[in-house]
């Protein structure tokens, strides 16, 4: 291995290593920690200078991305964050789902049972209708 990819693999590795103490020690791990503020972190324990940003950001949003303690969540509310707090997120999510369906197929049951028996004597009073005018 030639020095160069030595020194490039020992940068790389500071970085992960920097973000990674950063995400354990530095945030208190609830909610959601932004991709700028987690920066600012990694930058100080690296003791980089603002102008290496860009190289130390795509290296450290790399790390995130594929680490598997995180979940990395887009949009205006998204951030780097646990993945058990982002799993338990979702389990409440498809309960609230499953009992909706539940409520719904309740509902439609209901409605289908009033419907029929709506159907069955609405055919009574017609026959009924029709012997008392016979």
């Amino acid at each position: 291995m030639s020095e160069q990819v030595k020194i490039a693999t020992k940068n790389v590795e500071s970085i992960f290593t920097a973000t990674e103490e950063a995400l354990e020690q530095d945030w208190d791990q609830v909610g959601k920690i932004q991709f700028p503020t987690l920066l600012g972190m990694v930058l100080v324990r690296l003791n980089e200078t603002a102008e290496r940003a860009d190289e130390v950001d795509a290296y450290m949003r790399s790390f995130v991305r594929n680490h598997p303690k995180y979940n990395v969540a887009r949009g205006a509310k998204g951030g780097v964050e646990l993945m058990s707090s982002y799993e338990k997120r979702q389990a409440a999510k498809a309960a609230v789902e499953a009992a909706k369906a539940g409520v719904k197929t309740k509902i439609e049951a209901k409605v289908a049972a009033l419907t029929s028996a709506t159907v069955a004597t609405t055919e009574t009073l017609e026959v009924e209708q029709e012997q008392a005018v016979a």
